[in-house]
């Protein structure tokens, strides 16, 4: 595995898509990776408003799609800032963007719609997930009932139906029933 991981990030270095890695030694190594992780999403706050996708794709196809992503969300607004991250290995990948350097929440919401359609559209074509780890939730259900067919949304509330009669587990977090 560490050679493989060791290669990859050689390959990736080559593309010119890192410019810097490091893996973990041991487990020490490991936690402090962890502490620098988990404050990205709290500084990138801090910097100002940003956009934040969870989607997922076939590990093979990440480089791509970070490639294009960061692409088309530069051809709609080309001041802004993108920092994907996760944990690519498994094809989860945080596809985040910080706002252009001083541009506020209402401004940046202007262009969220023509981002967020772009993001959505591309993971689609890659066969990817447009909600990989956290679910669709309130903000995703007019997504998700662009993305899915009408046969596959009636055949998820038929399986939510039949599961919660009573629709009290999470009610509107996943479909409109």
């Amino acid at each position: 595995m560490s050679e493989k991981m060791e290669q990859f990030l050689a390959d990736q270095m080559e593309a010119g898509r890192v410019l810097d890695a490091v893996i973990a030694q041991n487990e020490a190594q490991a936690r402090n990776m962890w502490v620098i992780r988990e404050s990205v999403a709290p500084a990138s706050r801090a910097e100002g408003p940003g956009l934040s996708y969870d989607i997922s794709v076939a590990v093979s196809k990440i480089p791509a799609f970070i490639d294009k992503g960061v692409k088309a969300a530069l051809d709609i607004l080309p001041s802004i800032r993108p920092y994907p991250l996760g944990h690519i290995g498994d094809g989860n990948v945080h596809f985040s963007f910080m706002g252009p350097q001083g541009m506020d929440r209402a401004t940046l919401n202007q262009y969220t719609p023509a981002i967020t359609r772009a993001v959505n559209d591309l993971v689609t074509s890659m066969a990817g997930s447009i909600s990989a780890e956290h679910g669709i939730g309130i903000d995703k259900l007019d997504e998700l009932a662009h993305y899915r067919s009408k046969v596959e949304l009636d055949t998820m509330r038929t399986i939510k139906r039949a599961l919660d009669p009573k629709n009290i587990m999470n009610p509107g977090k996943v479909l409109r029933l």
